[in-house]
């Protein structure tokens, strides 16, 4: 699954790169149109993967993100800045590209 983890991995940053699409406290916010404006690392995640929970995508994304960070996803979303989070999904994305480079 490492090759999958990675793409989401990179799709899951790619969706909260603007701080102004990032928030803490909530899974994701709305605007009138009920369509999504922002969401927390868990929010981006169910978004680039609906299916996260169903096909194992989310225990090795939050196995490897607990790992890193002593802290579930929802906590280090919670405490840390964007900055920090995106820092975290770098490393992750780093970690994905090495072990993928180990596989072939």
């Amino acid at each position: 699954m490492t090759q999958q983890l990675l793409e989401v991995l990179r799709k899951t940053r790619a969706q909260i790169q603007n701080p102004r699409r990032w928030c803490q406290g909530i899974l994701e916010r709305r605007n009138a149109n009920d369509e999504i404006v922002a969401c927390c690392v868990l929010g981006a995640l169910n978004i680039v993967n609906p299916h996260c929970y169903k096909d194992g995508t989310y225990k090795e994304f939050s196995f490897k993100f607990r790992s890193l960070t002593k802290q579930n996803i929802v906590q280090y979303n919670d405490t840390h800045t964007h900055k920090e989070v995106l820092e975290v999904l770098s490393t992750l994305i780093d970690n994905e590209v090495k072990a993928n480079a180990n596989i072939t």
